[in-house]
This record gives structure tokens, C-alpha cells and sequence, in this order.
């Protein structure tokens, strides 16, 4: 078989469509010509119905701007074709219709594969405001056909009845992986099997591409700018995709920008509230600091009302000490002057001076015991004193013990202050607690202060223990998941990867079985029958695993064909090969009979084995012989024809070659007969009538009488039965039993008869002999180069079945799809046990998240199990202070008891040593009596004249009034003053009370002042950007200063002031967004204002996120830094938005696709220019002015400039953020919803950016710009019109597989066209290879060399159907006749 030229591709060509229960349309096959097909109708016929479907039934988009090709139409869906109609055609309604189909059948244009795609509708009925039309799909790759191999419906009734889809699935028992219910995955399988474009999107631009062509609906008012605009959407765009993720990358910056506006918002509000929070702090420390000072005043003149009167009652005290010591006296002087006139009164009784010595003695007797008495007494206060002095000591220990435990107490409540701000212990005592010190109450305060701690902090290591809990599992989580994306995205690689090998799979498959196509078809010997092929074909699209049973079962197929036509061949050879063999024998044979000959002087007649062996051995016997024929020769006036016939009739008697032995040796000779049996002439008869044609030749006279008899004894009589020999004329003959006639061919003559005639004949013989060696080996040639060339056949199948395909290929990928498979598996396991785990420790993440939320919130600290251990050890060491501050309380009260003891044995001592002064004061009265009563008495005796003596006793009591009268005004003196002392007395314990309350005021009001100082509120300057921590009292006056200096209003009113606070904040409170505010009054413990308002403190806390709330003040830094930080992100993802943007995916897709563009206008320009046109056209792309910035951006990033300029990166922006704001407010003007994805497109739409220019000439002509106002025939404008779309189309094609199917579809085609350009434009899609589906209401495209079919439809109103006719343009006419089904699809063949 010839091998056929292939000049186009073996590309998938539409062969027929079929169309079920559609609009009018029942059941009509619509078989198309080469893939060509013209619908003629006039308006309503249904033309554009049937064009509408393409390419609708490729991608299964249904929308109504695909489906009706003119504005003016009826705004129609899909739906409406699939309504049930009654036999009239009109439309039935409140009923559900029945299936309809539309099934495309390709076949490959030089190989005899087949595809069918079909997809199934049906209206529904439905209340709901939804779809109503179902939609399914099916693709048939085994070559089944509608029509021949199945139908679409069945018969009922006479009518037709399509199948329901499931039905129709069933019987075609069709596999879930040809089936489609979604449309996405339909049209990726259709551009799987009919296109292959690498991306998808590039099949649903040409599907879109063919839809704009169809609907362009060109007349002669279509202007060129249109057309540019047409061809401008022909152009490739960007993935829809990529937009979806750069408007994602766009809205979180917008969305970061909402969230920055609602912090700079939160700010604004914030800062005014703690503007006047602040001021509001201020007053109540300048309040408080007030207080104090008025306290401290209080204190200090107190003090001074101390010291006055205290000198007062110092002085009185002095003059009353002065009236007691002069009283002492004065009672001395009573004593010694009542013992002085007692003792001169006993003189005058006393006689002698005996009584007086007596007296004396006894006196001193006492005196003796009176002083051992008060020695004793003094002895005893001495001793008291000392015990007194000593306990002094200790008391003063135990006071100095007291003070430095005291002050011990304070450097611990500072420290526990101190470490209080950090750990913030709510149940921290203030300073004016520790007022209670030495109380049991104290004591008990701190015992149950370190219980709560002790508490707390047993919650904050459990919070702790759980935020460690929450990291650890974080990371966890965090590690799961990111391992589980990695996974995920790995998986996905994977399984992309798996894809991709799946396609190249599927490509290979395809390959192959059109390489097995193209092979069996181009072959001279290897033919695989079109039953084989398709059953290559369903095996190599059934098997996916290749294994070598299913490799081997296609190899045998292939096998099996060339085994059959290796077996022929063989066959042929080993026929040729015998015969060559026989050849040779027969040529040795030949030769070695050539070799006889020419040995041999004369011809001699064909002889048996056996006349040749009976010769030999009566040569070797010594029996001479000669044959009959060397004996004769015919007579002279014999002629050609009478010798012929008498040799003939010597060789057909078996005469002619008789043994001719003379008489005398024959009876020696039968015997060697005997054995080898061979006929001697032995004449027995004699006849008078002699034989006479022959004549004797030159030979012995022994053999001259053997045959002379024999001649004699030839009859010529064939009736003569007694004759051994009878030779007639007639032809008769008879030699014994042996008789008959010969006859005489024209072509014989004598050969034997004669030495000349012999050899003659003998010559003739050889040269007959060299000319059977030459056929002979001519023969041999012949055979051997038809063997040569069976071998060459069979090397030549051999290499023809060489050329099938192998399954390497497909085996490789199946391998590597398997191993890929194989790491799948292992991935997803690993991912399910991972995701598992995810899930598992998500549950727990977020359970433990909200427990940590829950606990969290209770505490203003930053939720991090190290600042919560740091807490934890800080509350710790807070508690060893805290144990310290109760032991310290406990060694005061044990001091104060210790010195209450020391006290209580003090006065006990002190009682005792006023009993025994008391005593001894007495007793030293009683001894100064009886002292002077001795000197008195010792006097008298000693002194001669006692009547002198008794003279002083008037004098003594003379002095005695007046001492006694003296004493009696003292006493008086000392009543009043020891009134004054007691009042004065009582008047400074008041005033030491009174300096002793100020004083514990002004600690109480200090601790107040204190306690907001340790409050670490932080103060703002209203006019500098200056903050204040106030560490002592001391710094406020110059802090006070600085703030009246800036103008601060905090000497406003406290109420005033705390009232704004509260309203401000309740406002604020629910106008922030991002920022949660806690505003509460919080009662100042054991505070004791006047003022209620100092005695409550306004509080504000504020929160983000959950993360720990803290107070306004300690919060503003972060509300600016969260600004900041958002401000960075901002930055942050505008920078990454760029950089995605220019050089990661849209701005190299922008480039690339720049370029394409360039490439499809340029491409397309040199076609056009190319073609053998009338009017020749050509494209350029300008780039207009305001985007060449943009574009010379972009070109920077993709060559290897990712980091932009800071001008380009800012002009970038500004461009893309004024774009979007002006796209904004104008969604907002038309109040339609403003999408980022839309306005990014539209913004990077960089088709906008170039102006299309389009040029035409005509012959001898120069290129000039075709525009709308543009003046030229419909012909030249048709050209300007479709060579451009017809240019970029094909170049859109280019891009998918080779084979893939070409289609383009017109809707009232050519109506701006003239006879030449529809020719022009005809043949111009005949070049370019594509099938097409036109209408329009006339047929006269008829173009030479090309052949299309042509269905004329016309639509009866009165039955409501389409009534079809066929005709062909065969390239050269129109055939216009009536076609049955069978001639249509011949002709289309």
C-alpha cells in the first residue's frame, strides 16, 4: 500500500453533532464536510440556535451573553431551549420537560479514531428561585458512535423518547471518570483530550475568543475602533487567580489600614481622656499633697501650743517645787522648835540632869534604831533604784529595738510597695494598715495578707504552670501546624505533581495511540485491522497501571499482525528457496544433460534408466547394437510433413530408438534384455510389398540385414492384422500390442532420421539445453531477488514493527506516578496522623487558650509563663519580706511586752521605793526629832543655866507662831499652785495628746499621700512631652511648680474634675474599637477624708486583645507603639504587596504577557502581509503615554532589579492607592459594592495600556491607519474586519497540542463582505486549518478547493417545527438534491 502524504496535522476534525429533544429540534444529525458547515435560514429559523451551541458544548458555559448573538434578541437562557413543547412548538408551561442532548462526534482526520462528547439538560420545574436546568456530561474516548454504536432515545409509541441520563449511563455502561455533573471539570477534560492547553485558561480564552467572533454580528456600521476593541479582548489576560491573591495581599492592607485608622481613632479619643484622667491624677495628688500639708501644719503648731505650755507649767511647777522645798523647811523648823519648847517644858519638871541623861540614852537608843531603820530603808531604795536603773536599761533596749524594728517595718513595707507595683497583690496592706502595729489586729492582717498571697501565688504559679502548658502546646500546635501546611503543601505538590504525570500520562496514552495509527497506517507490511487498533486504543485508555501481562496482551496484538505478515513472508521465502533449490538441481542436471550433449556428435533420442543401463552392459557383454534411427534415413521425395510423420510414428511405436543387434548376438542380448528391458528388433515376418520410404545407411551389413528385414516386415495396411510393424499414411501405427496414430504439428519436424538431420538437431539441442540453463538461472535470479526482496520485507517489518511505540514512556511515568503515588501514601499518612494529632491538640490549644484568657484576665500582666514565673519568684521573695514584716510585727509586740513587763516592774519598783522613801522619810523625821531632841537635851545638860534656857522657851514659841503661820500661807500658797501645777499639768498631757494626734494625722495623711505616690501613677506634662514618676514627697513642690507653670488645670475642683473623668470615659468606652476601657471606682482602704471624693479613686484600665489589662497611664506608650507597629505592617505589607506585585506574580505575568501580546500582533502582522490577499493588513501596539511608567517599573523588577527605586516604589504606590480610592468613591457614587479583586484587574488590565493601530494597502499601495472615518469598499473593510481576528486566533491555537481541534464560529457570516473578500476570507480559513460552524441567511460563499456541508432550515409557524434540508459544496458546485442519512454521511466522509 502507498504511504499517504500527510501535509496537515492528523488533528481531531468535527464530524457530525447530534441534537435531542432541543428547542425544535427532535432528533436531528447534522454531519459536517472536512469539519465545515454553513446553517442557512432565514430570521427564526433557528440557525443561531444551532450556532449558539458552540462552543457552548465545550466548556458547558450556558450564560445568556454566550448564547444570544444580537442585543435586540429576547433575553434568552438556556433553559428555554429544554422547555417541553406540545407538536406545535410551543411551549408547554408548569411542566418538567424531558432530557435533551447535544453530542459532537471527532475523528482524527487521517486515522480512523473517534470521539464522542454529549451533554445531557433537562428543564426542571421548580419553585425555588434557582437554576432549573440539570446539567450532565459524558466523554467517549473507545470510538463509540450515536447513530452506530448507540441512540440518544428510544422509540414509544411511534415517537421518540429520550433517555433519562441514568438510563442512557447504564447503557453505556459508563465510568465515573467520563462522567461530569460539574461543568469545570467537563471543560478541563474537554481541553484535556481535544486541546491540551497546558493552562486552562488559555481553552476558556479561545472559548471566549469564539463566542466574541460569534456575537461580533459585523455589518456595514461596524466601526474599526469596535473591531480594535474585539481584537484588544482577543489578547491573553491574567488569571483571575493571581488577582484573587493580590486582592486577598491588598484587602489585608486595607484591612491593616482600617485597623490603623481605628487605632489613630482609639488614640485620639485615649489621649483626650487621659488628658483630662491625667489632670484628674493630678489634682488628687496635689489634693492629697494638701491634706498633708495642712496635717503637717496642724502638727507643727501643736507642737508649738506643746512647748508654750509646757514652759508655762515648768515655771508654775518651779514655784510650786520652791513653796515645797520652803515648806520642808519650815516643817523642820516646826519640828526642831515643838521638840526645842516640849523638851524646855520637861526641864522646868526635871530636877536634875539624870531624867535628862536617861532621856539621852533612850533617845539615842532610838536614834540607833531609827538609823539601823533607815539604813535598812535607804538600803532597800538603793537597792529598788538599782533594779529601777537596770529595768530603765532594758526599756530603753527594748525602745531602741522598738525603734529600729520600727523602722525596719518601714524599709519593709517599702520594699513589699515596691515589689507590690510588679506583682500587684490586691490584698497589699497601705501604710495607714500598719498604724494598727502592736495590735493583735496587725498581726492577724498580715497573717491573713500572706494567706491570700500565699494564695495568689499559688494561682499565679498555676497560671504560670498553665501559660507553660499553653507555649509548649503552642509550639506544639504551632509545629503541627506547620507541619501539617508543609504537609498539606507538599501533598498538594504532589498531588500537582501527580496531575501533571497523570496528564503527561494521558498525553502519552494519546500519543501513543495515534502513534499506533499513524505507523499501521504509513506501513507497507505491518497493517494492524481497524478492529485491532480499536482494541489498542480501549486497552491502552482501560489500563492504567501497565503491567506486563497488559503490556503483553497489546504487544501480542501487534505481535500476533506481525507474526502473521512475518509468516507470510517466510512462508513465500521457503516456497522461493525450494523452488531455488529445484532450480539448481534441475540446473545441474541441466548442465550435466549439456555436457552429455556436447559430448555427443548427434542428437539420440530420450532414453529410460533402464535403455540406458541395457546399453551399458551390451557394451560391457561385447554385444554390438545400434539404434533403429542411426540405421535409416527417409527417401528423397519424401516431404516435410510425411518425415515428421513416419519419425513420429517410429517414436510413438517405440521404434525409433530399438535396439538393432545383429542376429548372431541376440539371443545373447535377451538375456541382458531380461534384465533390463528395452525393445530389439527381431523381424519374424516377411512381406512381398517392401517398405520403401527409408533408405539404409552408411552401416554394417550384419546390422543392414536386421534392419533390412524389419522394413520388409512393415505393413503399411492398418487393417493388417498379421503385420508385427504396420506404419500407415494415415498416421496409423502399430508396433505388437502397441499401436495408434500420431499426427503433425506445424511446429515439429524430423530430428532423428538422418546423420544430418541428428546433428542439426544435436545443435539444436544444446543450444535448447543452454537456453533452459539460461531461463533457468534466469529463473533463479528472479527467485533469488524476490527472496531478496521477501527478505528485505521482512527486515523491513522488522523495522516497521520497530516504529510502533514502545511503552518506556508511558511505563517511566506510570513508575514514577506510582513512586509519587507511593510517597503520597506515606505523606498522607503522615498528614493523618499529624492532622490527628492537629486536631487533637488543637481542641486542647483552644480549651487551654480560653482557660488562659479566663485566668489571664484577672491579671493585668503580659500572659508569657516567664513573666508569670518572674511573678511567681517576685511573690516569693514579696512573701519572704512579708514573713520578715510578721516577724517584725511579732518582735514589736513581744518588745511591747517585754516592756510592758519592764514597765509593770518599773512601777512595782517605784511603788517600792516610795513605800521605803516614804518609810525612810519618816524615819528621818523621827531621827531629826530625836536628833534634836538629843542636841537639846545634850545642851541642857551641858549648859549651867537652864533657867536661862527656860527663858528661850517664850522666844521658841515665839517663833514657832510665826513659823507655823508662815507654813499655814505656804500651805495656802501650795494649794493654788498645786491646782496650777495639776491644771498645767493636764493641760500639756492634752497638748502632748493633741501634738500626738497631729502627729499620727499627719503619718495617717502622709501614708495617704504615700500610698498614691506608690501608686506609680504616671503624670503627664500638659504642655511638654515629659512624664513624671514621683518617688517622694519631697519632689512634689518642685513638680507642683513646673505644672502650674505649664498652665495645668489640676488645682481645678477634685469633683469637678472626677465627674468629667467618669462621663468622658463612659463615652469613650463604647466609641473605641480596638481598645477595651475599664473605667471603676475603686474605694481607697481605711482612707478618712473629709472629702468623700479623696477617699474613692477613679481607675481606668485598659486592654488589646486579651493580652493583660494595666492602667490608662501604663498604657499609653503601647497605644502609640501599637500605632507604630501597625504603621511598620502597613509598610510592611505594602512593600511585600510591591514585591508580589512586581516580581513575583503579576508583574512578570504583565511582562510576559506584554510580550505575548507583541508576539500575537507582530505574529499575526507578518501573516497577514503573507497572505495572498487583495488587501494586505498589518497591526502595531503602541504603549500610550500614561503607562509607560508603569510599564518601564515593571520591566525593571523582571530584569533582576527586585529592589526598586524608592521613587518607582513610591510612584507605584501612589498610582495603585489613587487608582483605588477614585474606583472607591466612584462604586460609592453609583452605590454598587466596591470589590479589590475587580478594580486590581481593572487597574492591571494592560491591555488598556497600549493603542492598537491597524494599517491596510492596497497593491502598489502604500500602508496607511485605518480609523473609523476610514472610506472603503464592504470587501476591503471585511478583510480590515476578519484578517486580524482570523490572525490572532490562530496564533491563540498555536498554544495547544498539535492535534488539538481548530474551530471558529460566525453568526451571520460575511454580511459586510463582497464576493472576492468571502472567497479571500474562506480560503484564508481553509490555510489556516480550521473546521468552522457559520450562518447566515444566504449561501454564497461558495469557494473554490474548499468543501463544506450546508443545512437550509426553515421554521413552520403552522406546526411549529424546523424543516432541514442537505446540500454540498464539493469545492467546485453546490449539490442540491435529496440525500438519505447513508449518502449524507458518505459524502461527508
Amino acid at each position: 500500500m502507498e504511504n499517504i502524504e500527510i501535509e496537515r496535522e492528523n488533528r481531531w476534525v468535527i464530524k457530525k453533532m447530534n441534537v435531542v429533544n432541543y428547542w425544535k429540534f427532535v432528533n436531528e444529525t447534522f454531519h459536517f464536510k472536512d469539519g465545515k458547515l454553513f446553517f442557512i435560514g432565514t430570521n427564526g429559523s433557528g440557525k443561531s440556535n444551532l450556532t449558539q451551541l458552540f462552543p457552548f458544548v465545550l466548556d458547558g458555559n450556558d450564560k445568556r451573553g454566550r448564547l444570544d448573538a444580537t442585543a435586540n434578541k429576547e433575553k434568552r437562557e438556556m433553559d428555554f431551549y429544554f422547555k417541553p413543547r406540545d407538536n406545535e412548538g410551543q411551549i408547554i408551561n408548569g411542566k418538567s420537560g424531558e432530557y435533551g442532548y447535544i453530542c459532537i462526534e471527532f475523528k482524527k482526520r487521517y486515522t480512523e479514531q473517534y470521539l464522542t462528547i454529549c451533554i445531557g439538560q433537562q428543564y426542571v420545574l421548580s419553585s425555588k428561585n434557582s437554576k432549573n436546568l440539570k446539567f450532565n456530561a459524558f466523554i467517549l474516548k473507545d470510538g463509540r458512535r450515536v447513530g452506530k454504536d448507540f441512540n440518544l432515545y428510544k422509540k414509544e409509541d411511534g415517537k421518540i423518547k429520550p433517555y433519562e441520563f441514568k438510563e442512557l449511563e447504564k447503557i453505556l455502561n459508563l465510568k465515573k471518570d467520563c462522567v461530569y455533573s460539574d461543568k469545570r471539570e467537563y471543560a478541563e477534560a474537554i481541553n484535556k483530550e481535544l486541546f491540551g492547553f497546558t493552562d486552562i485558561q488559555d481553552f476558556y480564552d479561545l472559548c471566549n475568543i469564539n463566542v466574541q467572533m460569534r456575537n461580533s454580528q459585523y455589518t456595514g456600521k461596524t466601526k474599526i475602533s469596535e473591531i480594535k476593541g474585539k481584537i484588544m479582548n482577543f489578547l491573553p489576560t491574567l488569571e483571575d487567580e493571581k488577582f484573587e491573591n493580590l486582592s486577598s495581599s491588598f484587602q489585608e492592607l486595607e484591612e491593616s489600614k482600617k485597623i490603623l485608622e481605628e487605632f489613630q481613632e482609639d488614640k485620639k479619643l485615649i489621649f483626650s481622656l487621659n488628658a483630662l484622667y491625667n489632670i484628674y491624677n493630678q489634682a488628687l495628688l496635689y489634693n492629697k499633697y494638701q491634706e498633708y500639708i495642712k496635717k503637717d501644719n496642724e502638727y507643727k503648731e501643736a507642737n508649738k501650743n506643746l512647748l508654750e505650755i509646757k514652759d508655762k507649767y515648768l515655771k508654775t511647777e518651779k514655784k510650786y517645787e520652791d513653796i515645797l522645798s520652803n515648806l520642808d523647811i519650815l516643817e523642820k523648823n516646826i519640828i526642831s522648835y515643838k521638840s526645842q519648847i516640849d523638851l524646855l517644858n520637861e526641864a522646868k519638871e526635871i530636877k536634875d540632869n539624870k531624867e535628862f541623861e536617861k532621856k539621852l540614852n533612850i533617845i539615842k537608843d532610838d536614834l540607833r534604831t531609827l538609823n539601823k531603820e533607815l539604813k535598812e530603808h535607804n538600803y532597800n531604795i538603793l537597792k529598788k533604784k538599782n533594779e529601777v536603773t537596770q529595768i530603765m536599761t532594758e526599756i530603753n533596749k527594748t525602745e531602741d529595738k522598738k525603734r529600729k524594728n520600727k523602722s525596719q517595718r518601714g524599709i519593709l513595707h517599702r520594699e513589699l510597695n515596691d515589689q507590690n507595683i510588679e506583682i500587684k497583690f490586691a490584698g497589699h496592706l497601705s501604710p495607714n494598715e500598719y498604724e494598727s502595729v502592736g495590735s493583735k489586729t496587725m498581726k492577724d492582717k498580715l497573717i491573713l495578707s500572706k494567706k491570700e498571697v500565699v494564695e495568689y501565688k499559688d494561682k499565679i504559679l498555676e497560671t504560670a504552670r498553665l501559660l507553660k502548658d499553653y507555649e509548649i502546646l503552642k509550639i506544639k500546635f504551632s509545629d503541627l501546624e506547620e507541619k501539617v501546611e508543609e504537609i498539606k503543601k507538599k501533598l498538594q505538590s504532589i498531588n500537582l505533581e501527580i496531575d501533571k504525570l497523570e496528564n503527561q500520562k494521558k498525553q502519552e496514552k494519546r500519543n501513543f495511540i495515534d502513534k499506533y495509527y499513524e505507523v499501521s497506517e504509513s506501513n507497507n507490511y505491518l497493517k494492524i485491522s481497524d478492529g485491532n487498533l480499536k482494541e489498542i486504543e480501549n486497552k491502552i485508555n482501560l489500563y492504567d497501571k501497565f503491567t506486563y501481562e497488559e503490556q503483553e496482551y497489546i504487544e501480542n496484538i501487534r505481535e500476533s499482525s506481525y507474526r502473521k505478515k512475518w509468516e507470510e513472508f517466510q512462508k513465500q521465502i521457503g516456497e522461493l528457496v525450494s523452488n531455488l533449490k529445484e532450480l539448481d538441481k534441475e540446473i545441474k542436471l541441466k548442465t550435466k544433460e549439456l555436457k552429455e550433449l556436447k559430448s555427443q556428435t548427434q542428437s539420440i533420442p530420450d532414453r529410460t534408466k533402464e535403455a540406458i543401463l541395457c546399453r551399458k552392459e551390451l557394451e560391457n557383454k561385447g554385444i554390438k547394437y545400434i539404434s533403429l534411427y542411426e540405421g535409416i534415413d527417409f527417401k528423397e521425395n519424401l516431404d516435410i510433413k510425411e518425415t515428421i510423420l513416419l519419425e513420429n510414428q517410429l517414436k510413438n511405436s517405440g521404434l525409433l530408438d530399438s535396439l538393432v543387434i545383429p542376429y548372431s548376438q541376440q539371443e545373447e542380448a535377451k538375456e541382458v534384455l531380461k534384465i533390463y528391458p528395452s525393445l530389439m528388433l527381431a523381424p519374424t515376418l516377411k512381406k512381398n510389398s517392401k517398405f520403401d520410404k527409408f533408405i539404409l545407411e552408411n552401416i554394417e551389413d550384419e546390422f543392414k540385414n536386421v534392419i533390412t528385414d524389419f522394413l520388409n516386415s512393415i505393413s503399411t495396411d492398418e487393417t493388417d492384422k498379421d503385420s508385427q510393424y504396420v506404419i500407415s499414411d494415415t498416421g496409423y501405427f502399430r508396433n505388437g500390442a502397441l499401436e495408434g496414430y500420431s499426427v503433425v504439428s506445424n511446429k515439429e519436424s524430423a530430428i532423428y532420421l538422418g546423420l544430418q538431420r541428428r546433428q542439426e538437431e544435436q545443435k539444436r539441442k544444446i543450444e535448447n539445453k543452454e537456453k533452459e540453463i539460461l531461463h533457468l538461472e534466469i529463473s533463479k535470479d528472479e527467485y533469488q531477488q524476490d527472496k531478496n526482496i521477501l527478505e528485505n520485507n521482512i527486515e523491513e517489518l522488522r523495522e516497521e514493527n520497530k516504529k510502533f511505540p514502545k511503552f518506556n514512556r508511558i511505563t517511566d511515568i506510570i513508575s514514577t506516578i506510582k513512586n509519587q503515588k507511593e510517597i503520597l501514601k506515606r505523606y498522607d499518612r503522615d498528614f493523618k496522623e499529624c492532622k490527628g494529632e492537629y486536631d487533637v491538640t488543637k481542641v486542647e490549644f483552644e480549651a487551654l487558650n480560653d482557660k488562659k484568657i479566663e485566668r489571664c484576665k484577672e491579671n493585668s500582666f503580659k500572659a508569657t509563663s516567664d513573666i508569670y514565673f518572674e511573678i511567681h519568684d517576685k511573690i516569693n521573695n514579696y512573701i519572704i519580706v512579708l514573713d520578715k514584716m510578721i516577724e517584725n510585727v511579732s518582735s514589736f509586740e513581744n518588745y511591747v511586752v517585754i516592756q510592758n513587763n519592764y514597765e509593770s516592774n518599773k512601777l512595782r519598783l517605784e511603788e517600792d521605793i516610795k513605800t521605803f522613801s516614804g518609810k525612810a522619810k519618816n524615819v528621818e523625821t523621827n531621827i531629826y526629832v530625836k536628833e534634836q531632841k538629843k542636841n537639846q537635851i545634850e545642851a541642857l545638860i551641858a549648859d549651867k543655866e537652864v533657867k536661862r534656857k527656860l527663858k528661850e522657851l517664850e522666844d521658841y514659841e515665839k517663833k514657832l507662831e510665826k513659823v507655823l503661820n508662815t507654813r499655814d500661807e505656804l500651805v495656802l500658797n501650795k494649794g493654788k499652785y498645786e491646782e496650777n501645777v495639776k491644771r498645767e499639768k493636764e493641760e500639756v498631757l492634752n497638748a502632748e495628746d493633741n501634738l500626738k494626734f497631729r502627729e499620727k494625722t499627719k503619718k495617717l495623711f502622709m501614708g495617704y499621700l504615700l500610698s498614691e505616690i506608690n501608686e506609680k501613677v504616671i503624670y503627664f506634662d500638659n504642655k511638654e512631652e515629659k512624664t513624671y514618676k514621683i518617688n517622694s514627697i519631697s519632689e512634689l513642690e518642685g513638680v507642683f511648680e513646673e505644672w502650674e507653670n505649664n498652665e495645668s488645670d489640676f488645682k481645678l475642683s477634685l469633683i469637678s474634675l472626677f465627674n468629667k473623668a467618669q462621663l468622658l470615659a463612659s463615652d469613650i468606652k463604647v466609641k473605641l474599637k480596638k481598645w477595651k476601657l475599664s473605667p471603676d471606682v475603686i474605694p481607697v482602704e481605711n482612707s478618712n477624708y473629709d472629702d468623700s471624693t479623696l477617699n474613692n479613686r477613679f481607675v481606668i484600665h485598659l486592654e488589646l486583645n486579651n493580652e493583660g489589662k494595666d492602667f490608662l497611664y501604663n498604657k499609653m506608650d503601647l497605644v502609640t507603639s501599637k500605632i507604630k507597629s501597625t504603621e511598620n505592617l502597613i509598610e510592611f505589607q505594602m512593600e511585600k504587596f510591591l514585591k508580589t506585585l512586581i516580581s513575583q506574580e503579576i508583574g512578570i505575568s504583565l511582562i510576559e504577557m506584554i510580550k505575548e501580546t507583541s508576539e500575537i500582533i507582530k505574529h499575526s502582522s507578518e501573516q497577514m502581509e503573507q497572505m495572498n490577499t487583495p488587501v494586505k493588513v498589518k497591526m502595531e501596539l503602541e504603549l500610550n503615554a500614561n503607562h509607560k511608567k508603569m510599564k518601564e517599573i515593571l520591566q525593571k523588577s523582571i530584569s533582576g532589579n527586585e529592589d526598586l527605586m524608592i521613587p518607582d516604589r513610591e510612584e507605584l504606590k501612589k498610582y495603585i492607592l489613587n487608582r483605588i480610592e477614585k474606583m472607591k468613591k466612584e462604586a460609592h457614587e453609583k452605590k454598587e459594592t466596591f470589590s479589590y479583586e475587580l478594580a486590581l484587574k481593572e487597574i492591571f488590565d494592560y491591555r488598556k495600556w497600549f493603542d492598537l493601530k491597524i494599517s491596510h494597502k492596497k497593491r502598489g499601495e502604500k500602508f496607511s491607519e485605518v480609523t473609523d472615518k476610514t472610506v472603503f469598499s464592504g470587501g476591503e473593510k471585511a478583510m480590515v474586519i476578519y484578517l486580524p481576528m482570523l490572525s490572532a486566533m490562530n496564533f491563540k491555537y498555536s498554544k495547544a497540542r498539535p492535534d488539538a481541534f481548530k474551530l471558529m464560529v460566525l453568526d451571520e457570516a460575511f454580511s459586510v463582505s463582497d464576493e472576492k473578500s468571502r472567497k479571500s476570507t474562506i480560503g484564508l480559513i481553509e490555510d489556516l486549518d480550521f473546521d468552522f460552524v457559520f450562518n447566515a441567511p444566504e449561501m454564497e460563499c461558495l469557494v473554490p478547493n474548499t468543501q463544506f456541508s450546508i443545512y437550509t432550515l426553515k421554521s413552520s409557524e403552522d406546526t411549529g417545527k424546523v424543516a432541514i434540508s442537505y446540500s454540498i459544496w464539493n469545492g467546485e458546485k453546490r449539490i442540491n438534491k435529496w440525500f438519505y442519512d447513508n449518502e449524507i454521511e458518505e459524502l461527508c466522509k
